[in-house]
């Protein structure tokens, strides 16, 4: 992917970012193949710098899962891009219908490699400007010196 097409697919990003909404509760990331492994990422990342509460589910399990645990506190982010058969806009549109808060994290409309990098890059920069709302100064996960003591321990 040339330069240009990069900047393109990160100034995509930046737009889209604004559609990731966050709940008071649990924020969820749903999404298919290549987009399920971003959703883990933005979980993480949402955990790491915001230190509230996210979940990652495949999109196809989630209505089988987590959707039984649901409240209205919390907000399911469903990405689009690898879903050729619509279902996170179904599941997005019965949610809110059902009155629950729901968002569709739109696609990148080049190749697998483009969408993929522009799900990164909506995840990073989401978790990012949500931060930047907080007031946060510093990563959450800094806070809490045992836990981060404990997570040493276990990956180093």
């Amino acid at each position: 992917m040339g330069l240009l097409r990069f900047q393109k697919v990160y100034d995509r990003a930046r737009r889209d970012a604004h559609g990731v909404k966050f709940g008071r509760g649990t924020t969820y990331f749903l999404g298919n193949s290549a987009a399920h492994a971003v959703s883990v990422y933005n979980a993480a990342k949402v955990y790491e710098l915001l230190g509230t509460k996210a979940h990652a589910e495949a999109l196809e399990e989630f209505s089988h899962l987590e959707l039984f645990t649901l409240r209205g506190t919390d907000h399911v982010n469903v990405r689009s891009c690898f879903d050729t058969m619509r279902k996170g806009e179904t599941l997005r549109d019965e949610l809110t219908r059902g009155g629950y808060s729901a968002s569709l994290i739109k696609t990148y409309s080049g190749s697998p490699h483009e969408q993929l990098f522009h799900g990164i890059f909506v995840a990073q920069l989401s978790v990012l400007k949500r931060a930047e709302t907080l007031g946060l100064s510093e990563p959450r996960f800094l806070n809490g010196k045992e836990r981060l003591r404990v997570s040493d321990a276990m990956i180093y």
